[in-house]
């Protein structure tokens, strides 16, 4: 359970169409100490009820759930300890998905009942490849993102992004997409780093993974990059490569002490 100002966020890409949500939903009750979900590719808003209750039986608390309209069978979903937080408004950044086929950012402003503090969380899905065209596009968002979180700075709002950015960040450091640079320019936007880094997402050959990148992040932006922020990606037994039941991404979790 989280103590004083600290809490715990999540962020999991839960495969739709290539998981099931039973099985996810299983797993997924395993995390207790998470009050803030930020969840990608969620088939459907029934799929996230299910979710939604099962991170009521994990944290044993009330939760309630925000979920995206864009995405179609693959939709952004934020699940909040409603004991803990408050909703204050919520929508979708239509404007970053420019050519209405991508996912729009899912964006919840939640007030803390602990300190009276206010944020944005954010949960993205990204566009995916390594094509001119995708990277083209996810360029595109990640600097509108950056643009849209300058204007929120503006307004002394706290800002928590999660989700799949599809940056192929290699976990040797070798090498990442474009994307990330321009999100974080300025240090408008930081990586809440994992102190060990491990591949968050598996595409299968044969028997084994063919990527060895982190896709799935946690950022900061304006005053939460004070909130001595942690990260870890969350490393199960026989996890990846994944079965036609399980995710083929890890979760990554960020516990955070905001200041009153």
């Amino acid at each position: 359970m989280a103590q004083g100002n600290s809490f715990t966020v999540g962020t999991w890409n839960v495969e739709s169409g290539g998981a099931d949500p039973q099985t996810i939903a299983e797993q997924l009750v395993k995390f207790d100490a998470v009050d803030v979900w930020g969840l990608v590719e969620v088939g459907s808003d029934a799929s996230a009820e299910l979710y939604e209750r099962t991170a009521e039986t994990a944290r044993g608390v009330k939760f309630s759930r925000v979920v995206s309209t864009s995405g179609e069978k693959d939709r952004l979903a934020i699940l909040y300890n409603n004991q803990r937080f408050v909703l204050v408004e919520s929508g979708e950044l239509d404007e970053i998905n420019s050519t209405g086929r991508l996912r729009s950012p899912l964006v919840a402003i939640l007030r803390d009942t602990v300190t009276g503090r206010e944020f944005a969380f954010m949960v993205n899905h990204l566009k995916s490849k390594t094509d001119p065209d995708s990277r083209r596009e996810r360029n595109e968002q990640s600097q509108l993102l950056n643009e849209w979180a300058r204007d929120a700075a503006e307004y002394k709002l706290p800002i928590i992004a999660v989700g799949d950015y599809n940056y192929y960040y290699e976990t040797d450091e070798s090498r990442y997409e474009l994307g990330l640079d321009l999100l974080t320019a300025d240090n408008v936007f930081k990586w809440v780093k994992p102190a060990d880094l491990v591949p968050t997402q598996c595409t299968v050959d044969g028997n084994r993974c063919v990527f060895n990148t982190v896709v799935d992040f946690v950022f900061v932006s304006g005053d939460a990059q004070t909130w001595n922020g942690t990260s870890r990606i969350v490393v199960r037994d026989g996890d990846l490569p994944d079965d036609d039941f399980s995710s083929d991404h890890r979760p990554v979790l960020a516990r955070f002490e905001i200041h009153p």
